[in-house]
């Protein structure tokens, strides 16, 4: 919002009308032989096989907990244990849980939370979760400010009001990305891929190449 401010004021509030919430993001790597023990409830979990993209913690799950969700990296990604540090294929588990968000306070919790409290948070959460209760291999906090978007209560009638004031006051400019269609790394994707494609049928710019 604070980019367009000057030149359209009106496109300005509008944009700033998205709001966006903090998280940690704490990784982990596991030896082997914890590797596939999920507990009771199945091998979502495992490196090996499992196939599952994760889990959400809901809010009334979660007790005092601030972890939204863990991210099961061996089998998102399994292309990063191919070769480790040594040359070797990494055969252990690779998790990430996640933190923080709106609901927990965001960067107030992040703020008044050091990285050993929210190692700490990850390494309950995997016991918890998925019964894996060895010390890890390797172990990364990360503070990400404002990386999310929320999608508040009427954010499709903001995402067209902005569209339409930007394609009538600013036509060279045209915006994609989480904040607007999705916030997977798939949607952004396909929203920078449309911009792109209506950013160059746009009649006030094909004037200016022609």
């Amino acid at each position: 919002g604070k980019l367009v401010q000057a030149s359209d004021s009106l496109a300005g509030s509008l944009l700033s009308k998205i709001k966006n919430t903090s998280v940690a993001v704490i990784s982990l790597a596991f030896p082997a032989k914890e590797a596939g023990d999920s507990g009771e409830g199945g091998g979502g979990g495992s490196a090996k096989g499992g196939g599952a993209f994760g889990h959400l913690i809901p809010a009334g799950e979660g007790g005092s907990s601030a972890a939204l969700g863990v991210i099961y990296d061996s089998d998102v990604f399994p292309v990063q244990s191919d070769k480790g540090s040594t040359g070797s294929p990494f055969m252990g588990q690779r998790i990430t849980v996640m933190a923080g968000g709106e609901t927990k306070g965001a960067a107030d919790f992040l703020n008044t939370s050091s990285a050993e409290d929210l190692e700490h948070l990850a390494l309950s959460t995997v016991r918890d979760h998925l019964n894996i209760h060895d010390e890890p291999l390797s172990i990364r906090v990360n503070k990400a400010y404002d990386c999310i978007p929320q999608y508040n209560v009427g954010h499709a009638e903001t995402r067209r009001d902005i569209r339409l004031r930007l394609a009538s006051s600013l036509p060279w400019l045209s915006v994609c990305g989480a904040s607007f269609d999705g916030v997977g790394v798939n949607d952004c994707i396909v929203s920078g891929r449309n911009a792109a494609q209506k950013y160059m049928a746009n009649e006030f710019i094909a004037g200016r190449f022609n």
